[in-house]
């Protein structure tokens, strides 16, 4: 009888070298590491602490292997790690610079109820996303989910996560861990657990974002650690399927919650009449490299562009080249009922481009098409 393969062994992991990074300024401190801003190409380097009777080596490596795994658009990207011989190694991973849930959840900005379900959905997209990867993050909470320049949530701080137990054997190994107020209650009575302590903790993030309240107020119901509905602060204003989706997630019984599928197609039928342009930050866009524009190895120097950008792309075809708008920089005719638009790069460059009528425009980009010098829509704006 042939033998089964052996399991490939894992990918070498990208290294950057120290001197590579220059280190801006801290930006996060927790129990295991600090975490820094670096300078030139904005990443996040978080150097590990080696604390007394903890085995340093097996929670690097397992906060690593789980970041390089997570290749999701709402996980943090991992970019490479940092190994000093005198200790003190680091990770590090893209820049997320909007702040975490935690600052829009019990800050003063307004947060919109469409906002809050867009980030509910990115968060439910991420945890699907990794549990279909056999991983659990086990400490899913507000200030380890980061929020981009462009209001897309991102889930950080892998180093709880541990490989979803397949065996009895294997869920009596999993151990207690996370924070306190996001806990199931399977952990807190340190039951065999699995994935759905990952639900239980989104569940607590909803009922957070729905109340706009600190986790830690949300009385638990002994013997069982359950949350107490009555003791959750609900706006009038909530969508009632927004809470009772929440409640679900909260449920004693792990077998009772919803999965991420039910969660998302949930969310995904909400019909929530209110706007998001209240929110300051959505709309304006930082621009920087991809990770996949730069491989392992050193980091590259690039400056963020702050540019204001339209909310969607623009079908309208530019007078001057013929090509559809998108998300270009355009010039639109003062004068009502004209409808000519062009690219702002198709026209700029004859004299004031601001106050000329329809017609002038025309004539001008005309003469840039003759001339040869209209740039193509795919070119850079």
């Amino acid at each position: 009888m042939a033998q089964a393969p052996a399991p490939a062994p894992p990918q070498p992991l990208p290294t950057l070298a120290w001197d590579d990074i220059v280190l801006h300024q801290e930006i996060g401190r927790g129990m295991f590491g600090v975490v820094s801003r670096g300078e030139g190409r904005p990443v996040a380097v978080k150097e590990v602490f080696r604390l007394p009777g903890v085995d340093f080596a097996k929670y690097f490596e397992r906060e690593i292997r789980a970041l390089a795994e997570a290749r999701h658009p709402n996980c943090i990207q991992f970019m490479g790690i940092v190994r000093r011989s005198g200790g003190g190694d680091c990770i590090v991973t893209e820049y997320v610079g909007g702040g975490n849930l935690d600052e829009w959840i019990h800050g003063q900005k307004p947060f919109p109820w469409r906002q809050r379900v867009a980030f509910a959905q990115d968060i439910a997209r991420a945890l699907a996303y990794l549990h279909a990867q056999d991983l659990i993050h086990r400490d899913l909470k507000g200030s380890n989910l980061l929020v981009s320049e462009t209001g897309r949530v991102k889930v950080c701080d892998f180093g709880f996560t541990r490989l979803r137990a397949k065996t009895a054997d294997e869920r009596k190994r999993l151990t207690y861990c996370g924070t306190d107020a996001y806990m199931a209650p399977e952990i807190m009575l340190c039951m065999n657990l699995d994935a759905s302590v990952d639900i239980f903790s989104y569940g607590v993030i909803l009922l957070e974002m729905i109340s706009r309240t600190n986790a830690d107020r949300f009385r638990r119901v002994m013997p069982g650690f359950g949350i107490d509905p009555s003791s959750i602060p609900v706006p009038p204003d909530c969508p009632r399927t927004l809470l009772d989706l929440a409640l679900a997630c909260i449920a004693d019984d792990s077998s009772a919650r919803p999965s991420w599928r039910t969660i998302l197609d949930t969310l995904k039928m909400l019909d929530i009449d209110d706007e998001v342009d209240d929110n300051p930050m959505l709309g304006a866009s930082t621009s920087r490299m991809s990770l996949a524009e730069i491989g392992p190895g050193r980091a590259v120097h690039a400056h963020p562009l702050h540019l204001v950008l339209p909310k969607l792309p623009s079908m309208e075809k530019c007078a001057a080249c013929g090509k559809r708008m998108g998300m270009h920089r355009r010039l639109a005719c003062r004068e009502k009922e004209c409808g000519y638009v062009a690219h702002r790069r198709c026209v700029e460059g004859h004299g004031d481009v601001g106050n000329e009528s329809g017609d002038e425009l025309a004539s001008v980009a005309a003469s840039r098409r003759e001339s040869g010098t209209a740039e193509g829509a795919g070119a850079g704006v």
